[in-house]
């Protein structure tokens, strides 16, 4: 089965099979709907720290552990934090990302500019895009690149597309065009039966983690040693750790 997306690229759902099947012989499906839940658990937290009311107001602490639970953010806190304070700070750029009127896009591109002394592009837009599906999961994605990565044009998504094509002009257009690509992935793995793996939106999120986890494997298998193999997490761990639920009761400490 496959599904056009649009500007030739194609949901490859054999693919997505393929890959899900060969993460289900290393986490079991009750498993994965497990990490699902604790993804519905980071966005209740999410969405009880970052309140239209009190967002610009958070505290070093708050900030902190928000960082903590992305996972390439979760150490460089400092970095993060020092970059955000040479444009005001990070909790008023979180309000901005969040509770501004502007279109979803144009947020996001402000934001990535505010934390432009940071250096990492990607970075700001994985923090960018964790903030805005665990608030509001109903309407925006992940932006992570680990899903897609414009500097390396790799990811998640583009081992289940065919001419996967999602570089924007800015980080906002790559949103939105990665954004247009899960819409048309969701239904085409809901149609091929792959996401029985927790309740929506997270499901998706699980898939897609598990595709990624299964190309790391392969990847690190080809080109390291043994011996380093040997240390790369279980994959039951690894999608939570890329997940930031990895340790999750580290949230409310």
């Amino acid at each position: 089965m496959t599904a056009m997306i649009g500007g030739g690229q194609v949901v490859d759902t054999p693919a997505a099979r393929e890959f899900l099947d060969r993460a289900l012989e290393k986490a079991s499906r009750e498993e994965c709907r497990a990490i699902a839940r604790d993804c519905a658990h980071k966005a209740r937290y999410v969405q009880g720290l970052l309140t239209a009311d009190r967002c610009a107001e958070l505290g070093d602490a708050e900030v902190r552990a928000l960082l903590r639970s992305v996972f390439s953010t979760r150490r460089r806190a400092d970095a993060v934090i020092a970059a955000a304070a040479e444009q005001g700070g990070l909790a008023p750029a979180l309000a901005e990302l969040c509770w501004a009127e502007a279109p979803v896009e144009r947020r996001l591109d402000a934001f990535v500019a505010r934390l432009g002394a940071l250096g990492d592009e990607e970075m700001a837009c994985d923090l960018a895009g964790e903030v805005l599906h665990h608030l509001h999961p109903e309407r925006w994605w992940l932006f992570s690149r680990w899903m897609w990565s414009p500097r390396l044009r790799t990811g998640a998504v583009a081992l289940v597309t065919t001419e996967a094509d999602l570089s924007g002009e800015t980080p906002g257009e790559t949103y939105l065009k990665l954004g247009r690509t899960l819409v048309m992935l969701r239904a085409s793995a809901e149609a091929g039966g792959l996401l029985d793996l927790g309740e929506e939106p997270w499901n998706l999120d699980v898939l897609l983690a598990c595709v990624y986890c299964v190309y790391l494997y392969t990847i690190t298998r080809l080109r390291m040693t043994q011996e380093f193999n040997k240390v790369i997490p279980p994959l039951p761990e690894l999608v939570r750790r890329i997940l930031g639920v990895h340790r999750l009761e580290s949230l409310e400490a």
